[in-house]
Parts: structure tokens; C-alpha cells; sequence
């Protein structure tokens, strides 16, 4: 399970119930309410995705971006259809 908190801009990686990894996240400037995104779909199931980056400024369209060395990470770990909760 992935969880984002996009208010404190973290993302939360767990398994059986307990945290595994937090890492820091930037998103789109307004936390708040739905993103203006591009119209595309994936075996994620929608229009949000989370890559790498950087983590410096809020720099993405709604997507959530992680530091490359912590999105390799995070793809070693979470696999495809890995549920993913995003709150405010």
C-alpha cells in the first residue's frame, strides 16, 4: 500500500500493516482538490502518476514526484496495481 499525504508532501510506502519507507514528495502548487493532468490512462488505473524528479520545488501537473534515487526505491518495492491512497 502506498499512501500520500500531499498537505505535508510525503509519501508512505507499507506492508503488512506497518511503515516501511517515507519519502518526500512535490506536487502541483495547490494541494487542495482535484489537478489539472493530461487525459491518460495506465495499468495504475488513471490520471496520476508518481516518477522521479526532484523534490525541490511543487513543480508537477498533479503528478507526485520523488528524488530519483528514492523512486528507484520505490519501484523495487511496490509493483504494478499496488493500491495507492492520496489525501489531503
Amino acid at each position: 500500500m502506498i499512501k500520500v499525504f500531499k498537505e505535508s508532501r510525503f509519501l508512505e510506502m507499507h506492508g503488512d500493516d506497518q511503515l516501511i519507507a517515507r519519502f518526500k514528495v512535490a506536487i502541483g502548487g495547490e494541494v487542495k482538490g482535484d489537478k489539472t493532468h493530461s487525459n491518460w490512462y495506465t495499468e495504475l488505473g488513471g490520471e496520476v502518476g508518481i516518477h522521479g524528479g526532484r523534490t525541490s520545488t511543487d513543480w508537477t501537473w498533479g503528478c507526485m514526484a520523488l528524488s530519483d534515487k528514492d523512486i528507484r526505491i520505490l519501484w523495487t518495492y511496490a509493483k504494478l496495481k499496488t493500491p495507492v491512497e492520496i489525501y489531503e
